[in-house]
């Protein structure tokens, strides 16, 4: 899962934001229907949830919703369908 990967990378965070950065990706995550945590979408969405947290938001649902407006919706909308297209058929996202 590439929030835990890239999380270990960072020494800043205590166990509560840890916590809170994680609680907020997983909440876009499921907003957006993505199950596969290997998409590249997910990781655009892990990077995201750290820059915001390192910016100093640690509340897990102020962190989601800038999280979502930090990405233009129809283009992760487009790749999250394109990770479920390739989910159901078995192929996998380049």
């Amino acid at each position: 899962m590439p929030i835990y990967r890239l999380i270990r990378e960072e020494i800043a965070f205590s166990p509560e934001e840890i916590a809170a950065i994680t609680a907020a990706y997983e909440d876009v995550l499921l907003r957006l229907g993505l199950v596969n945590r290997a998409d590249p979408v997910a990781e655009m969405v892990a990077r995201k949830a750290i820059e915001l947290a390192r910016r100093g938001e640690r509340d897990p649902k102020r962190l989601g919703a800038q999280i979502l407006t930090a990405f233009d919706n129809c283009n992760l909308n487009a790749a999250a369908d394109r990770g479920a297209a390739d989910q159901t058929t078995g192929l996998k996202a380049r």
